[in-house]
């Protein structure tokens, strides 16, 4: 996201950042953030203990329709107390944050962008279903996109919803090509909102060349779902020498 903020910055007059999933005291925020850009935490306000589950039927009514409009219902029944643990943490984040929202732009106009289809999303396709807000858009990269797909499911990684978030969304932005192809085979009633937006990186110009040998450098996590063998032997087929660098990290890491 930082090399998105400069532009941001340049567009808006102000931009506030909430990030979802940071809840330690300890732990600061360290990011070069342009003058008009702040991070607020409603994280360390509150809990959703706190609610006293005042709140709790809305979050149920909208866990009870996600499984219901759901491929594998038997599955997502299976994880009812996971979904509604989130459904109803994210509502009771939403009010906090609406209210905020309101207290302190009431007379401004607001554009509410999730960098990941996750929990901020989740927040934030409850607050359209409420009517609190009039629309949002929302990127999706790799496990909020494909977590079915990657078997991610039954580890309770990912927030699903997805009824709910795309549904909602007034724009979904996959960063990749097949990420847009994927959503859209996959929920053709909204393929008119979605469309690919690349991530884009600072250009830091051309490396210094190494004649003596042909160079490639990567850069992912060692996972089943990088498929990094099937690239090594891509590069075994060569009918030529080739360096291969990959900077990583992660399971299958020895």
């Amino acid at each position: 996201i930082e090399n998105e903020l400069p532009f941001l910055a340049q567009t808006f007059d102000q931009i506030l950042i909430y990030p979802t999933d940071h809840f330690a005291k300890d732990k600061a925020h360290n990011r070069n953030l342009p003058p008009n850009v702040q991070i607020i935490n409603f994280n360390m306000q509150a809990t959703v203990q706190k609610d006293n589950y005042s709140g709790i039927w809305f979050p149920l009514q909208m866990t009870l329709t996600e499984i219901l409009r759901s491929a594998n219902v038997i599955r997502e029944i299976k994880r009812f107390r996971y979904l509604l643990g989130i459904a109803r943490h994210q509502w009771f984040m939403a009010r906090l944050f609406c209210s905020y929202i309101q207290t302190n732009f009431k007379n401004s106009s607001v554009y509410l962008y999730s960098y990941w289809a996750s929990n901020s999303c989740v927040m934030l396709g409850l607050l359209k279903t409420k009517k609190l807000i009039t629309n949002f858009v929302t990127r999706a990269h790799s496990i909020d996109l494909y977590h079915y797909d990657w078997g991610l499911a039954k580890s309770l990684k990912v927030p699903p919803f997805e009824h709910l978030k795309f549904e909602t969304a007034a724009r979904i932005l996959p960063v990749s090509r097949h990420g847009e192809t994927f959503l859209c085979t996959k929920f053709p009633q909204w393929k008119e909102k979605i469309s690919s937006a690349y991530l884009g990186v600072a250009g830091r110009g051309i490396n210094p060349g190494l004649p003596e040998r042909f160079t490639i450098v990567s850069c992912s996590n060692l996972s089943n779902n990088k498929r990094l063998l099937e690239m090594a032997k891509a590069l075994k087929k060569l009918a030529f020498s080739v360096q291969w660098v990959h900077f990583c990290h992660g399971e299958q890491r020895a």
